[in-house]
C-alpha cells in the first residue's frame, strides 16, 4: 500500500519474514544533529532543514502559538548535565525547542515535551523555561541550520538561522563541578591496577594547582604500579611545584631516557625544558 510522501518511513509487510521492516524514504526537509561539547558537557540539537525556497522569514510572524522550530518533529535540545540559560537553572535532560516568532523579540520555550510531531500538542503547562531574544540579521542561508558554538570552557552559543534570520542563546555549563564530582565518582570505583586513570587526576590537579597532596598520593601509586616518562614527568612536575627540585631533575632525567624511541622529538624536548628550568 502506498503511503503519503511526508510521513519519516513505511512499515512494509514481508510474507518471508514475520519481522515487519522500517523502509526509509527521503524527506523533504531532511534531518540533523549537531553536537557539541562546552567544558565535559554535551548540547545536542536534533532538528529538521527546510529550505527557504520562495518563503521569506515574515511567514514566521503569522505563525500561531508555538513554533516547532523547524519542520517535521519538534526540535530538541538535550544537556548532559545541568545547565543555566537566562539566568535560570536547566536540569540535564532532553526536551522540545519552540519559539514564538515576532519581529522586535522572540520567546524562546524549552519543554518537557520532546517527542512531538510540530508543536501541535504543545502545552504551556510543560514549560520548563520561557525567556526572550532579539533577532538579527545575516547572510542569507537556504537550510534551516542550528549551530552550538563553544565560547569557553563553561560557556557556549546556540545559534539560528535561516535566510536573513539569526537567533542566539547563551548556554552556561558548571564544568569545574562537574569535573570535580566525575573525579570523586571515579575515586570510588577505581580499579586497584589503574595507574593511567589515577594520572590524568593526579595531572588536571597538578596542572590547575589544586589537592596538591591528594595529586602526589595518586601520582605515587600510579607510579608504583607503572615507572614510565609519564608518571615520571607528573610526579617531577610535583616535586618542582613544592621546591624539591634536586629529587625531580633525577625523575626528569630517568623520564627523558624512557621517551627515546617511543615518543615524537618534540615531547622529548618539552621534558629537556623542564630539565633545565629545574637545574637553574
Amino acid at each position: 500500500m502506498l503511503v503519503r510522501r511526508w510521513l519519516p518511513w513505511i512499515v512494509v509487510a514481508s510474507f518471508t519474514n514475520a519481522q515487519a521492516r522500517e523502509l526509509e524514504v527521503p524527506w523533504d526537509s531532511p534531518r540533523a544533529v549537531v553536537t557539541q561539547t562546552i567544558g565535559i558537557t554535551d548540547v545536542t540539537i536534533t532538528y529538521h532543514r527546510p529550505a527557504l525556497a520562495e518563503r521569506d522569514a515574515a511567514m514566521l510572524y503569522a505563525v500561531p502559538g508555538a513554533w516547532r522550530f523547524g519542520a517535521n518533529n519538534a526540535t530538541t535540545i538535550q544537556f548532559e548535565h545541568d545547565v543555566t540559560i537566562d539566568g535560570e537553572t536547566v536540569p540535564a535532560g532532553r526536551y522540545g525547542l519552540f519559539a514564538m516568532p515576532a519581529e522586535d523579540e522572540w520567546t524562546l520555550i524549552i519543554s518537557k515535551q520532546a517527542d512531538l510531531w510540530g508543536s501541535f500538542a504543545y502545552q504551556r503547562g510543560q514549560d520548563v523555561l520561557r525567556f526572550d531574544v532579539k533577532p538579527t540579521a545575516g547572510e542569507s542561508i537556504e537550510r534551516l541550520t542550528f549551530d552550538v558554538v563553544p565560547q569557553s570552557n563553561t560557556s557556549g552559543r546556540v545559534t539560528f538561522a535561516w535566510g536573513t534570520l539569526r537567533i542566539a542563546f547563551d548556554v552556561e555549563v558548571a564544568t569545574d563541578e562537574n569535573v570535580a564530582a566525575g573525579i570523586e565518582e571515579t575515586l570510588k570505583r577505581l580499579d586497584p591496577d589503574d595507574w593511567d586513570t589515577r594520572l590524568v587526576i593526579a595531572k588536571y590537579w597538578t596542572q590547575r594547582d589544586e589537592e596538591l597532596q591528594r595529586a602526589e598520593a595518586l601520582i605515587d601509586e600510579a607510579l608504583a604500579k607503572s615507572r614510565n616518562f609519564w608518571t615520571l614527568e607528573w610526579k617531577a612536575r610535583l616535586l618542582v611545584k613544592r621546591g624539591a627540585n634536586a629529587e625531580a631533575v633525577l625523575l626528569i632525567e630517568a623520564a627523558i631516557e624512557d621517551a627515546k624511541g617511543k615518543t615524537p622529538r618534540e615531547y622529548i624536548a618539552g621534558l629537556e625544558e623542564l630539565l633545565q628550568a629545574s637545574r637553574a
